[in-house]
Protein backbone atom coordinates (compact mmCIF):
# COMPACT_ATOMS: atom_id res chain seq x y z
CA UNK A 1 0.00 0.00 0.00
CA UNK A 2 2.97 2.33 0.45
CA UNK A 3 3.52 2.16 -3.31
CA UNK A 4 -0.16 2.86 -3.97
CA UNK A 5 -0.26 5.81 -1.60
CA UNK A 6 3.06 7.10 -2.87
CA UNK A 7 2.04 7.12 -6.52
CA UNK A 8 2.45 10.59 -7.97
CA UNK A 9 0.09 10.97 -10.93
CA UNK A 10 -0.26 7.54 -12.49
CA UNK A 11 -2.14 5.06 -10.25
CA UNK A 12 -0.03 2.06 -9.27
CA UNK A 13 -2.65 -0.56 -10.13
CA UNK A 14 -0.15 -3.42 -10.04
CA UNK A 15 0.70 -2.81 -6.38
CA UNK A 16 -2.97 -2.28 -5.55
CA UNK A 17 -3.93 -5.62 -7.12
CA UNK A 18 -1.16 -7.42 -5.25
CA UNK A 19 -2.32 -5.88 -1.99
CA UNK A 20 -5.99 -6.77 -2.46
CA UNK A 21 -5.14 -10.30 -3.63
CA UNK A 22 -3.19 -10.93 -0.43
CA UNK A 23 -5.75 -9.51 2.00
CA UNK A 24 -8.16 -12.49 1.97
CA UNK A 25 -5.56 -15.16 2.76
CA UNK A 26 -3.89 -12.82 5.27
CA UNK A 27 -7.17 -12.29 7.15
CA UNK A 28 -7.73 -16.05 7.15
CA UNK A 29 -4.28 -16.63 8.60
CA UNK A 30 -4.88 -14.12 11.39
CA UNK A 31 -8.16 -15.76 12.34
CA UNK A 32 -6.68 -19.25 12.18
CA UNK A 33 -3.85 -18.19 14.47
CA UNK A 34 -6.02 -16.34 16.98
CA UNK A 35 -6.80 -19.47 18.98
CA UNK A 36 -3.30 -20.96 19.33
CA UNK A 37 -1.79 -17.54 19.96
CA UNK A 38 -4.34 -16.82 22.68
CA UNK A 39 -3.61 -20.20 24.24
CA UNK A 40 0.08 -19.28 24.27
CA UNK A 41 -0.81 -17.21 27.34
CA UNK A 42 -0.92 -20.57 29.11
CA UNK A 43 2.01 -22.85 29.83
CA UNK A 44 3.09 -25.19 27.06
CA UNK A 45 3.94 -27.79 29.69
CA UNK A 46 1.25 -30.10 31.11
CA UNK A 47 0.51 -30.25 34.82
CA UNK A 48 -0.73 -33.13 36.97
CA UNK A 49 -3.82 -34.80 35.57
CA UNK A 50 -5.21 -38.14 34.50
CA UNK A 51 -3.54 -39.98 31.65
CA UNK A 52 -6.36 -39.36 29.16
CA UNK A 53 -6.39 -35.60 29.79
CA UNK A 54 -2.60 -35.43 29.49
CA UNK A 55 -2.66 -37.24 26.15
CA UNK A 56 -5.37 -34.82 24.98
CA UNK A 57 -3.20 -31.88 26.09
CA UNK A 58 -0.37 -33.27 23.98
CA UNK A 59 -2.62 -33.62 20.96
CA UNK A 60 -3.78 -30.03 21.23
CA UNK A 61 -0.19 -28.85 21.55
CA UNK A 62 0.61 -30.65 18.29
CA UNK A 63 -2.46 -29.21 16.52
CA UNK A 64 -1.70 -25.63 17.59
CA UNK A 65 1.94 -26.00 16.64
CA UNK A 66 0.91 -27.30 13.23
CA UNK A 67 -1.16 -24.16 12.64
CA UNK A 68 1.94 -22.05 13.22
CA UNK A 69 3.89 -24.20 10.78
CA UNK A 70 1.04 -23.76 8.31
CA UNK A 71 1.34 -19.99 8.67
CA UNK A 72 5.04 -20.23 7.89
CA UNK A 73 4.35 -22.28 4.76
CA UNK A 74 1.58 -19.90 3.71
CA UNK A 75 3.97 -16.93 3.80
CA UNK A 76 6.03 -18.65 1.12
CA UNK A 77 3.09 -18.59 -1.33
CA UNK A 78 3.12 -16.35 -4.39
CA UNK A 79 0.54 -13.82 -3.18
CA UNK A 80 2.73 -12.97 -0.19
CA UNK A 81 5.90 -12.88 -2.25
CA UNK A 82 4.14 -10.41 -4.53
CA UNK A 83 2.95 -8.36 -1.58
CA UNK A 84 6.21 -8.06 0.32
CA UNK A 85 8.73 -9.03 -2.39
CA UNK A 86 10.31 -12.47 -2.24
CA UNK A 87 13.08 -11.69 0.24
CA UNK A 88 10.69 -10.18 2.80
CA UNK A 89 8.19 -13.03 2.48
CA UNK A 90 10.81 -15.72 2.89
CA UNK A 91 12.34 -13.83 5.81
CA UNK A 92 8.94 -13.68 7.51
CA UNK A 93 8.55 -17.44 7.06
CA UNK A 94 12.03 -18.03 8.47
CA UNK A 95 11.24 -15.84 11.46
CA UNK A 96 8.23 -17.99 12.30
CA UNK A 97 10.37 -21.13 12.12
CA UNK A 98 12.97 -19.45 14.29
CA UNK A 99 10.36 -18.48 16.87
CA UNK A 100 8.91 -21.99 16.75
CA UNK A 101 12.35 -23.43 17.41
CA UNK A 102 12.81 -21.16 20.42
CA UNK A 103 9.40 -22.16 21.78
CA UNK A 104 10.21 -25.84 21.30
CA UNK A 105 13.51 -25.47 23.12
CA UNK A 106 11.85 -23.67 26.00
CA UNK A 107 9.11 -26.28 26.38
CA UNK A 108 11.64 -29.10 26.12
CA UNK A 109 13.82 -27.49 28.79
CA UNK A 110 10.84 -27.05 31.11
CA UNK A 111 9.78 -30.66 30.58
CA UNK A 112 13.33 -31.84 31.19
CA UNK A 113 13.58 -29.80 34.39
CA UNK A 114 10.20 -31.03 35.57
CA UNK A 115 11.25 -34.64 35.11
CA UNK A 116 14.73 -34.13 36.56
CA UNK A 117 13.43 -32.44 39.71
CA UNK A 118 10.38 -34.62 40.26
CA UNK A 119 10.14 -36.29 43.65
CA UNK A 120 9.12 -39.74 42.42
CA UNK A 121 11.67 -42.35 43.54
CA UNK A 122 12.82 -45.72 42.23
CA UNK A 123 11.41 -47.34 45.36
CA UNK A 124 7.93 -46.03 44.47
CA UNK A 125 7.74 -48.39 41.49
CA UNK A 126 6.01 -51.61 42.43
CA UNK A 127 7.44 -54.99 41.53
CA UNK A 128 10.84 -53.70 40.45
CA UNK A 129 14.26 -53.54 42.07
CA UNK A 130 15.70 -51.65 39.10
CA UNK A 131 16.35 -47.93 39.12
CA UNK A 132 13.71 -47.26 36.49
CA UNK A 133 12.84 -43.70 37.53
CA UNK A 134 16.52 -42.77 37.64
CA UNK A 135 17.08 -44.33 34.23
CA UNK A 136 14.18 -42.39 32.70
CA UNK A 137 15.40 -39.12 34.21
CA UNK A 138 18.92 -39.67 32.88
CA UNK A 139 17.67 -40.61 29.44
CA UNK A 140 15.60 -37.42 29.20
CA UNK A 141 18.72 -35.34 29.87
CA UNK A 142 20.43 -37.22 27.05
CA UNK A 143 17.48 -36.47 24.76
CA UNK A 144 17.80 -32.78 25.60
CA UNK A 145 21.50 -32.85 24.72
CA UNK A 146 20.83 -34.72 21.47
CA UNK A 147 18.49 -32.00 20.18
CA UNK A 148 21.37 -29.52 20.05
CA UNK A 149 22.31 -31.01 16.70
CA UNK A 150 18.94 -30.20 15.09
CA UNK A 151 18.52 -27.20 12.79
CA UNK A 152 15.59 -24.86 12.13
CA UNK A 153 14.60 -27.06 9.20
CA UNK A 154 14.29 -30.06 11.53
CA UNK A 155 11.15 -28.58 13.06
CA UNK A 156 9.03 -31.66 12.32
CA UNK A 157 11.49 -33.95 14.11
CA UNK A 158 11.88 -31.47 16.96
CA UNK A 159 8.11 -31.34 17.41
CA UNK A 160 7.91 -35.12 17.70
CA UNK A 161 10.71 -35.11 20.27
CA UNK A 162 8.98 -32.51 22.44
CA UNK A 163 5.73 -34.48 22.13
CA UNK A 164 7.60 -37.64 23.16
CA UNK A 165 9.14 -36.04 26.24
CA UNK A 166 5.66 -34.84 27.23
CA UNK A 167 4.59 -38.48 26.99
CA UNK A 168 7.53 -39.55 29.16
CA UNK A 169 6.42 -36.95 31.72
CA UNK A 170 2.94 -38.51 31.92
CA UNK A 171 3.68 -41.21 34.54
CA UNK A 172 5.19 -38.56 36.82
CA UNK A 173 2.21 -36.22 36.47
CA UNK A 174 -0.44 -38.94 36.61
CA UNK A 175 1.09 -40.22 39.86
CA UNK A 176 0.76 -36.72 41.36
CA UNK A 177 -2.88 -36.67 40.32
CA UNK A 178 -3.72 -40.07 41.81
CA UNK A 179 -1.30 -41.47 44.38
CA UNK A 180 -3.38 -44.64 44.65
CA UNK A 181 -3.20 -45.52 40.96
CA UNK A 182 -1.30 -48.79 41.02
CA UNK A 183 -1.02 -49.02 37.25
CA UNK A 184 0.90 -45.77 36.83
CA UNK A 185 3.64 -46.93 39.23
CA UNK A 186 3.73 -50.45 37.85
CA UNK A 187 6.88 -52.05 36.50
CA UNK A 188 5.16 -52.44 33.12
CA UNK A 189 4.60 -48.69 32.72
CA UNK A 190 8.08 -47.69 33.84
CA UNK A 191 9.84 -50.25 31.70
CA UNK A 192 7.80 -48.90 28.78
CA UNK A 193 8.74 -45.32 29.72
CA UNK A 194 12.41 -46.28 29.83
CA UNK A 195 12.19 -48.02 26.46
CA UNK A 196 10.36 -45.09 24.86
CA UNK A 197 12.93 -42.66 26.28
CA UNK A 198 15.69 -44.73 24.69
CA UNK A 199 13.80 -44.77 21.39
CA UNK A 200 13.30 -41.00 21.57
CA UNK A 201 17.00 -40.44 22.13
CA UNK A 202 17.79 -42.57 19.07
CA UNK A 203 15.22 -40.63 17.03
CA UNK A 204 16.86 -37.35 18.08
CA UNK A 205 20.32 -38.59 17.17
CA UNK A 206 19.68 -40.59 14.00
CA UNK A 207 18.02 -38.74 11.12
CA UNK A 208 17.63 -42.01 9.21
CA UNK A 209 14.86 -43.13 11.60
CA UNK A 210 11.60 -42.26 9.87
CA UNK A 211 8.77 -40.48 11.63
CA UNK A 212 6.28 -43.22 10.77
CA UNK A 213 8.42 -45.78 12.62
CA UNK A 214 8.75 -43.50 15.63
CA UNK A 215 4.97 -42.98 15.60
CA UNK A 216 4.53 -46.74 15.97
CA UNK A 217 6.81 -46.70 19.01
CA UNK A 218 4.71 -43.95 20.55
CA UNK A 219 1.51 -45.90 19.83
CA UNK A 220 2.92 -48.91 21.70
CA UNK A 221 3.85 -46.78 24.70
CA UNK A 222 0.49 -45.00 24.61
CA UNK A 223 -1.42 -48.27 24.94
CA UNK A 224 0.66 -49.28 27.96
CA UNK A 225 0.10 -45.88 29.59
CA UNK A 226 -3.64 -46.29 29.19
CA UNK A 227 -3.46 -49.78 30.66
CA UNK A 228 -6.16 -51.01 28.35
CA UNK A 229 -6.43 -53.49 25.51
CA UNK A 230 -8.96 -54.33 22.88
CA UNK A 231 -11.33 -52.45 20.61
CA UNK A 232 -12.80 -50.30 23.39
CA UNK A 233 -9.34 -49.04 24.29
CA UNK A 234 -8.59 -48.11 20.70
CA UNK A 235 -11.82 -46.15 20.52
CA UNK A 236 -10.81 -44.30 23.67
CA UNK A 237 -7.54 -43.38 21.96
CA UNK A 238 -9.55 -42.14 18.97
CA UNK A 239 -11.70 -40.11 21.34
CA UNK A 240 -8.67 -38.38 22.84
CA UNK A 241 -7.18 -37.65 19.45
CA UNK A 242 -10.43 -36.19 18.17
CA UNK A 243 -10.75 -34.12 21.34
CA UNK A 244 -7.32 -32.62 20.75
CA UNK A 245 -8.53 -31.19 17.43
CA UNK A 246 -11.44 -29.31 18.99
CA UNK A 247 -10.71 -25.61 19.36
CA UNK A 248 -11.86 -22.99 21.77
CA UNK A 249 -14.54 -22.17 22.67
CA UNK A 250 -15.18 -25.90 23.22
CA UNK A 251 -11.84 -27.38 24.15
CA UNK A 252 -12.42 -27.12 27.92
CA UNK A 253 -15.81 -28.81 27.69
CA UNK A 254 -14.37 -31.48 25.42
CA UNK A 255 -11.55 -32.33 27.84
CA UNK A 256 -14.14 -32.46 30.62
CA UNK A 257 -16.07 -35.09 28.67
CA UNK A 258 -12.88 -37.08 28.05
CA UNK A 259 -12.35 -37.14 31.82
CA UNK A 260 -15.88 -38.46 32.23
CA UNK A 261 -15.03 -41.28 29.86
CA UNK A 262 -11.91 -42.06 31.84
CA UNK A 263 -14.03 -42.28 34.99
CA UNK A 264 -16.16 -44.83 33.15
CA UNK A 265 -13.25 -46.80 31.71
CA UNK A 266 -11.59 -46.94 35.15
CA UNK A 267 -14.65 -48.68 36.57
CA UNK A 268 -14.20 -52.34 37.45
CA UNK A 269 -17.96 -52.62 37.48
CA UNK A 270 -18.12 -51.55 33.83
CA UNK A 271 -15.30 -53.87 32.82
CA UNK A 272 -17.17 -56.74 34.46
CA UNK A 273 -20.50 -55.81 32.86
CA UNK A 274 -21.93 -58.87 31.10
CA UNK A 275 -25.34 -57.55 30.10
CA UNK A 276 -25.38 -57.14 26.33
CA UNK A 277 -27.89 -54.27 26.33
CA UNK A 278 -25.71 -52.29 28.75
CA UNK A 279 -22.58 -52.77 26.67
CA UNK A 280 -24.44 -51.77 23.50
CA UNK A 281 -25.68 -48.64 25.28
CA UNK A 282 -22.13 -47.70 26.34
CA UNK A 283 -20.80 -48.39 22.85
CA UNK A 284 -23.51 -46.21 21.32
CA UNK A 285 -22.68 -43.41 23.75
CA UNK A 286 -18.99 -43.63 22.84
CA UNK A 287 -19.81 -43.51 19.13
CA UNK A 288 -22.08 -40.50 19.70
CA UNK A 289 -19.36 -38.75 21.70
CA UNK A 290 -16.88 -39.19 18.86
CA UNK A 291 -19.46 -37.82 16.43
CA UNK A 292 -20.12 -34.79 18.64
CA UNK A 293 -16.41 -34.01 18.89
CA UNK A 294 -16.00 -34.30 15.13
CA UNK A 295 -19.01 -32.08 14.46
CA UNK A 296 -17.70 -29.47 16.88
CA UNK A 297 -14.30 -29.54 15.20
CA UNK A 298 -15.90 -29.17 11.77
CA UNK A 299 -18.34 -26.40 12.68
CA UNK A 300 -16.71 -24.21 15.32
CA UNK A 301 -13.85 -22.72 13.38
CA UNK A 302 -15.33 -19.79 11.51
CA UNK A 303 -15.70 -16.22 12.68
CA UNK A 304 -18.70 -15.11 10.68
CA UNK A 305 -22.06 -13.88 11.95
CA UNK A 306 -23.29 -17.44 12.36
CA UNK A 307 -20.75 -18.30 15.03
CA UNK A 308 -23.02 -17.52 17.98
CA UNK A 309 -25.84 -19.70 16.68
CA UNK A 310 -23.39 -22.53 16.03
CA UNK A 311 -21.93 -22.24 19.52
CA UNK A 312 -25.38 -22.32 21.11
CA UNK A 313 -26.34 -25.42 19.13
CA UNK A 314 -23.10 -27.18 20.08
CA UNK A 315 -23.53 -26.23 23.75
CA UNK A 316 -26.99 -27.77 23.75
CA UNK A 317 -25.63 -30.97 22.21
CA UNK A 318 -22.85 -31.15 24.80
CA UNK A 319 -25.38 -30.67 27.61
CA UNK A 320 -27.33 -33.67 26.35
CA UNK A 321 -24.14 -35.71 26.10
CA UNK A 322 -23.14 -34.86 29.67
CA UNK A 323 -26.58 -35.91 30.92
CA UNK A 324 -26.17 -39.33 29.30
CA UNK A 325 -22.67 -39.68 30.73
CA UNK A 326 -23.97 -38.71 34.16
CA UNK A 327 -26.41 -41.61 34.08
CA UNK A 328 -23.66 -44.09 33.20
CA UNK A 329 -21.07 -42.75 35.65
CA UNK A 330 -23.58 -42.80 38.50
CA UNK A 331 -24.29 -46.41 37.58
CA UNK A 332 -20.71 -47.62 37.27
CA UNK A 333 -18.46 -45.18 39.17
CA UNK A 334 -20.70 -42.91 41.25
CA UNK A 335 -17.90 -41.68 43.50
CA UNK A 336 -16.23 -39.90 40.59
CA UNK A 337 -19.22 -37.94 39.31
CA UNK A 338 -18.80 -34.82 41.46
CA UNK A 339 -15.11 -34.56 40.52
CA UNK A 340 -15.62 -34.90 36.78
CA UNK A 341 -18.60 -32.55 36.79
CA UNK A 342 -16.53 -29.94 38.60
CA UNK A 343 -13.80 -30.33 35.98
CA UNK A 344 -16.31 -29.99 33.17
CA UNK A 345 -17.77 -26.80 34.62
CA UNK A 346 -14.31 -25.32 35.08
CA UNK A 347 -13.50 -26.09 31.45
CA UNK A 348 -16.79 -24.52 30.35
CA UNK A 349 -15.93 -21.33 32.25
CA UNK A 350 -12.59 -21.11 30.43
CA UNK A 351 -14.37 -21.76 27.13
CA UNK A 352 -16.87 -18.98 27.78
CA UNK A 353 -14.11 -16.54 28.65
CA UNK A 354 -12.36 -17.45 25.42
CA UNK A 355 -15.57 -16.89 23.48
CA UNK A 356 -15.67 -13.36 24.87
CA UNK A 357 -12.17 -12.87 23.50
CA UNK A 358 -13.37 -14.12 20.11
CA UNK A 359 -16.19 -11.60 20.07
CA UNK A 360 -13.84 -8.80 21.13
CA UNK A 361 -11.44 -9.80 18.37
CA UNK A 362 -14.21 -9.78 15.77
CA UNK A 363 -15.60 -6.46 16.98
CA UNK A 364 -12.17 -4.84 16.87
CA UNK A 365 -11.76 -5.93 13.27
CA UNK A 366 -15.21 -4.97 11.99
CA UNK A 367 -14.14 -1.46 11.10
CA UNK A 368 -11.05 -2.72 9.27
CA UNK A 369 -13.18 -5.19 7.32
CA UNK A 370 -15.64 -2.45 6.44
CA UNK A 371 -12.89 -0.21 5.11
CA UNK A 372 -11.47 -3.04 3.02
CA UNK A 373 -14.92 -3.70 1.55
CA UNK A 374 -15.26 -0.02 0.64
CA UNK A 375 -11.89 -0.04 -1.10
CA UNK A 376 -12.91 -3.06 -3.15
CA UNK A 377 -16.32 -1.65 -4.08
Amino acid sequence: MEKVQGADVTPDWDSFEKYTAAIDPFEKQLLELESPLADNEKSGVPTKDKVSALITFMGKWVADRQRLIGASTELEQDHYKDLFDQAQALNAAANIKRALNEDDKQVLQELSDGIKNHGLKDSDISGSSEKLVTAVKEKVQEILAATSGLTLNDYERMGKIVHAVMAIFIPFLAHEQDLENAHIVSKEVWEAAKTFAEETKEFAQDSSIESKDFDKQWATYEKILLGEVGAFAMQMVSLMRQAALVRRPFFGRTVGIVRMWQALSDSTKLRDEKLRSARVRIQTLLTDTLAQFKQTHDEVKSFDKGLQATVEARQESYTGLVKRLQDEIKTYNAGEWDNVLKGYKKGADVDDEHLKKYHAFIEANKRAASLIAQVRA
